[in-house]
This record gives C-alpha cells, sequence and structure tokens, in this order.
C-alpha cells in the first residue's frame, strides 16, 4: 500500500485596523502612538510605518506594530501609513494624518 500526504496552503492577503482618530490633532513636546493591528495573511506579513511615502526606521516601531514618536514636532506632522504586505495581491494600508498646532 503506497500512502501519499498532501499539504494544502491557502495564500491570502492581510487585513490592517488603524486604532486612531483621522486626524490626530497634537501639540508640540507630546508623545504620539499609532496602533496598527494586522489580521490573517498568509504567509505572515511584515508591517512597515511610512510617513508621506517615504519609509520610517524600524527601531521607532514596537514588535506589535505601534509606533510610538515621543516629543513630537512640527516636523514630525504629516500622513502616516500602516502597511502590512506578503506579496499576495496588494498592501493592506490605512492612513492618518498628524497636525501638530
Amino acid at each position: 500500500m503506497i500512502r501519499v500526504t498532501l499539504s494544502v496552503f491557502v495564500l491570502a492577503s492581510p487585513t490592517i485596523k488603524l486604532l486612531v482618530e483621522d486626524p490626530i490633532v497634537a501639540n508640540p513636546g507630546q508623545t504620539v502612538i499609532l496602533v496598527c493591528i494586522i489580521s490573517g495573511g498568509e504567509p505572515s506579513p511584515t508591517l512597515t510605518w511610512v510617513r508621506n511615502n517615504e519609509e520610517l526606521p524600524k527601531k521607532s516601531i514596537n514588535n506589535s506594530g505601534t509606533l510610538t514618536i515621543p516629543a513630537i514636532t512640527t516636523e514630525d506632522a504629516g500622513v502616516y501609513s500602516c502597511v502590512a504586505s506578503n506579496n499576495v495581491g496588494n498592501p493592506a494600508k490605512k492612513s492618518t494624518n498628524i497636525v501638530v498646532r
């Protein structure tokens, strides 16, 4: 008797949820925390944060996908996007605008 085992892997795009208001209005010196939650995705997606379409350094992002901006300044203002990608379909993306008074 010959036994054959097949494994089926279903590829799926991730979905994301951004847990912030839009826009975010902050005063200079405040700490701003942006939380991005990734759901699903096979293979496991990678998360990146971008500001005005430029990728932010990994050191400012913790393992759960939270971006912390300590002591925000007017130079930190802009559109921040959480992007989850696993090379299946289009990357999932959610954005918010940060306004610094």
